[in-house]
């Protein structure tokens, strides 16, 4: 997240911030909490950032958080973990959690289960629509109230035999109403430039596909065409033609580097990115392999 230049994001299970486009950090510390995830601001006091339990809050810009207590009053085999968290504003949010998606009209005093499934990755296109995506699993939400679970699963187009028997899907990132990418495991990049009506598998270098499969976590487009994928291991890929349904080779980095953009700032961070400034930095967070996505 970014406010105002500041960078908010979860690395490794802590909270930290940068206020000179990344080149320093530091650590917010939120007492009881810990496994920080990526936050969420809206604005420059109010803010959200979720662990592996439990929800916390900040309305002074993060100098200080509580903890929202009602969170644990949600009631589920045994806890339930806000893997994603998006406000429209003060009051209007939803957070994702590995069970279901939830709901507050309230700022976090009270929350409803909207969606009986819960999943890796959201994104909203706007208060009203957004994607979410799950393990084998797919959701749409067009009217801000009600998530449609996506059956059968997209039909993929273009080298059909690369893909796994059953998608594994762990992050999802749309730029307007009909152009979205999917990343996951395999690894996998599939494309629509419709809404979700067709889906359009993208390559990835050979070297990626081996028996120990990479997992992409992370996705993300500035428009049409400029897009990035990250993973484990640290791999970033890059193209700048995003919406080639014929099978675009995405162009493999494994390190750290920086390069002049009009686009901005873009930060990835184990599967997470920022946006802001004059520069494009990528971070990465090295990880072994896991069998399932950070």
């Amino acid at each position: 997240t970014v406010v105002n230049h500041r960078l908010w994001i979860g690395a490794n299970g802590r909270l930290l911030y940068s206020n000179d486009y990344g080149k320093t950090w530091n650590e917010s510390i939120i007492k009881g909490g810990y496994g920080f995830r990526r936050p969420e601001f809206i604005n420059n006091t109010h803010g959200w950032a979720g662990t592996g339990t439990g929800l916390f809050k900040t309305t002074d810009g993060g100098q200080s958080w509580e903890n929202v207590t009602s969170w644990a009053d949600i009631k589920v085999d045994k806890y339930e973990a806000p893997r994603k968290i998006h406000f429209c504003n003060a009051k209007t949010g939803w957070v994702l959690g590995f069970f279901a998606i939830y709901y507050t009209a309230d700022g976090g005093e009270t929350w409803q289960k909207v969606f009986d499934y819960g999943g890796w990755s959201f994104d909203f296109i706007d208060d009203k629509e957004a994607w979410m995506v799950g393990d084998n699993m797919l959701a749409h939400m067009t009217d801000g109230k009600n998530w449609i679970k996506i059956s059968p699963l997209p039909n993929y187009k273009s080298d059909p035999m690369l893909l796994p028997d059953i998608p594994y899907f762990t992050a999802v990132d749309f730029i307007d109403h009909n152009h979205g990418w999917i990343v996951g495991m395999n690894p996998l990049i599939i494309y629509t430039p419709n809404s979700g009506q067709d889906w359009y598998k993208q390559s990835v270098p050979e070297e990626l596909v081996t028996p120990q499969t990479t997992c992409l976590t992370g996705v993300f487009f500035f428009n049409s065409t400029t897009g990035w994928a990250v993973g484990h291991d640290g791999y970033i890929l890059r193209t700048t033609s995003g919406d080639d349904t014929t099978g675009e080779k995405f162009h493999i980095t494994t390190g750290l580097f920086d390069f002049e953009s009009p686009f901005g700032l873009l930060v990835l961070l184990g599967g997470g990115l920022i946006i802001t400034g004059l520069t494009v930095y990528l971070i990465i967070v090295w990880h072994k392999k896991q069998q399932h996505p950070s």
